[in-house]
């Protein structure tokens, strides 16, 4: 029984990667892996989520459980590429319209880029930011959404989340719980 309880928790411990691996944290250069679970009065979906984010650039990619891509965005400030599994790429300057069109819901990806990290869009209009003093935050208001930070990643002086909570009353609720942050040019490479 001990050793089914042991392999269970090395189990456990391999699939939540690493937290933050070493870097330098410069805010413009970053990767996250994990996984986005969302609901909505008519969704209810789960999948693997790589992001990269090099200055303006992006790629994020979207996968099913076997690890099929299903999506993927990529984009150059405000101009995007949209491909969707079994669809022609499209290129927009509106992902949240196509989002909607083509797959009945959409998250803000634009302020998604600073949500993740723990900051406010400085395109999304007003913030309001909850936390306890000398700390990362607790929830942060924006743009109809509120995000709450349930728990954070921790390596020295640098803290970014490892799960949040997102929900906008008119719309979605997502939960996304990252496995792992790669920091500075490494993740550009």
């Amino acid at each position: 029984m001990r050793a089914l309880l042991l392999g269970a928790a090395l189990l456990l411990a391999a699939c939540s990667g690493t937290g933050i691996r070493p870097g330098t944290d410069d805010g413009q250069h970053w990767q996250l892996s994990g996984k986005i679970g969302l609901r909505g009065p008519q969704l209810a979906e789960s999948a693997y989520l790589n992001w990269r984010q090099c200055g303006d650039d992006f790629d994020v990619r979207i996968s099913g459980p076997l690890g099929q891509t299903v999506a993927k965005i990529a984009g150059h400030g405000t101009q995007m590429q949209l491909w969707f599994e079994g669809r022609e790429p499209v290129l927009t300057a509106e992902p949240e319209i196509l989002m909607e069109q083509q797959l009945g819901w959409s998250i803000p990806l634009r302020a998604l880029r600073y949500w993740v990290r723990g900051e406010a869009s400085p395109t999304a209009g007003t913030a309001e930011i909850q936390r306890q003093p000398e700390s990362p935050p607790d929830s942060l208001q924006q743009n109809g959404w509120h995000i709450d930070y349930l728990a954070y990643h921790q390596n020295g002086d640098t803290a970014l989340p490892a799960k949040l909570k997102m929900s906008n009353p008119a719309s979605i609720q997502a939960t996304l719980i990252i496995n792992e942050w790669l920091l500075g040019n490494a993740a550009c490479r």
